[in-house]
C-alpha cells in the first residue's frame, strides 16, 4: 500500500491483507474527518471573533466596566409593556421575545 503523509511524503506500507488495509483506510478516513471538523469549528470561532461577536450569557458589561445582570422575565415584562403602550409592533415584540428566550 502506498500512502501520502501529511507532509506530502510518500510512504509504502506492505504486508497487509485486504481486511487489514480496509481497516487502516477506515481509521485514516475517520482521523481526517475529525481534523476537518476541528478545523471547521476553529474557523467558525475565528470568524465569530472577527465579527466582534462576544457572548456573555445573561450578564452584560456597561461602559463603566461593571457587570450588570438583567432577569429574562424583567426583559420580557419591559417588552410587553412597550407593546401595550404601542411603542413596538407585535412582530417586534415576538422578535425580542425570541432573542430573550434564545439567550437563556
Amino acid at each position: 500500500m502506498i500512502i501520502r503523509t501529511a507532509d506530502r511524503a510518500i510512504a509504502t506500507l506492505g504486508g497487509l491483507d485486504k481486511e487489514q488495509a480496509k481497516r487502516f483506510y477506515g481509521i485514516a478516513q475517520q482521523m481526517e474527518n475529525e481534523w476537518r471538523e476541528k478545523r471547521r469549528v476553529r474557523q467558525m470561532e475565528e470568524d465569530r471573533a472577527k465579527a466582534g461577536g462576544v457572548y456573555l450569557g445573561t450578564a452584560g458589561v456597561n461602559l463603566a466596566g461593571s457587570q450588570t445582570v438583567e432577569d429574562p422575565v424583567a426583559k420580557l415584562g419591559k417588552a410587553k409593556a412597550m407593546l401595550d403602550q404601542g411603542l413596538i409592533s407585535e412582530a417586534e415584540y415576538e422578535s425580542i421575545k425570541a432573542k430573550i428566550l434564545a439567550s437563556m
